[in-house]
């Protein structure tokens, strides 16, 4: 098993995107989404460093930690864009 884990510098915020290659197979996780408006920069960083290397299958997973803004804020952001 590969495991990558992307902490994304938000300032005062958190969000981690951890990319799992098993088997074949990869699995992407986004833990948390920093403050309103961090979505897009979150996106960005997947577009750039794993989208181009990944399936259009992949499994991908959104989990919150906790609900304080600094943690959910930017993960609307992130399911819309996954709704495309």
């Amino acid at each position: 098993m590969d495991l990558s884990i992307d902490m994304l510098s938000l300032g005062n915020a958190d969000a981690f995107i951890v990319w799992i290659k098993e088997n074949n197979s990869d699995f992407i996780v986004f833990i948390d989404g920093g403050n309103p408006n961090d979505g897009a920069e979150v996106i960005k960083h997947y577009k750039d460093y794993i989208e181009p290397y990944i399936p259009n299958n992949t499994v991908r997973i959104i989990i919150n930690t906790h609900p304080h803004r600094d943690h959910i804020g930017g993960l609307p952001e992130i399911v819309e864009y996954f709704k495309k």
